[in-house]
């Protein structure tokens, strides 16, 4: 697909692969147990889920964000108050002053691995306040920024209430994201770095290849380097 307006999906399990949504389009998914997968989001576009059960992975957000976006909560991917236990991973999300994730409800039971997330704002933000232990089920061995924020908590407090514990933060090292090659160098902190339970894991990357490649798969949508191209 490549879509610039709301593309909804009213029932499920469905599985979305591929495509771009640019200007403020939207991916509108109603269906538990969908699988959202390759998108590119560019602009000030989003994926919106209203349902329960879903996954979302192997994303690409380069994000040149306006206003609150098709959504209105500013953030390329939006969990509904009614979307629960969905699972967020190795995606690679770099979203300017958007949030890379938004939690709109309450006692989500969200996971969100294996994810390179850059956000100039919130990193996650939940608009109805702090957030607690009922909306993570699990985070860890995703890659932040420095300054990267939680609800208004720093990394560092992040961490002190058990999430992270193996995530990184720094410059990721992508090929050339300025053309939107979100491919990592060979030096990257992020390579093999995701070292999540083996059933987590995808299959493919964004580009089809073959995840992990090694042992443990890299953080973000893409396991293959530049010394592969």
């Amino acid at each position: 697909i490549v879509a610039q307006g709301k593309v909804s999906f009213m029932s499920g399990p469905v599985i979305v692969r591929g495509g771009v949504l640019n200007r403020t389009a939207s991916i509108e998914n109603w269906g538990d147990g969908a699988i959202i997968e390759g998108l590119t989001l560019t602009d000030s576009s989003a994926i919106d889920q209203w349902a329960k059960n879903g996954i979302i992975q192997n994303c690409v957000a380069h994000l040149i964000p306006e206003g609150g976006g098709p959504t209105g909560f500013g953030s390329a991917i939006l969990c509904r108050e009614k979307a629960k236990q969905n699972v967020i991973r190795f995606n690679t999300l770099v979203t300017g002053t958007f949030s890379c994730l938004a939690l709109g409800g309450t006692d989500s039971a969200t996971k969100w691995y294996g994810n390179i997330m850059l956000a100039a704002g919130a990193t996650v933000a939940k608009p109805s306040g702090q957030l607690t232990a009922a909306d993570v089920s699990l985070a860890d061995y995703n890659f932040y920024n420095p300054s990267a924020s939680f609800a208004g908590k720093s990394q560092a407090d992040w961490k002190v209430m058990g999430f992270d514990a193996h995530s990184l933060s720094g410059d990721p090292k992508f090929v050339d994201a300025d053309k939107g090659n979100y491919t990592l160098q060979d030096t990257s902190l992020c390579i093999r770095a995701a070292a999540v339970n083996p059933v987590d894991i995808p299959p493919t990357d964004a580009a089809g290849n073959k995840r992990p490649l090694a042992d443990t798969p890299n953080m973000g949508a893409f396991e293959g380097l530049a010394s592969q191209k």
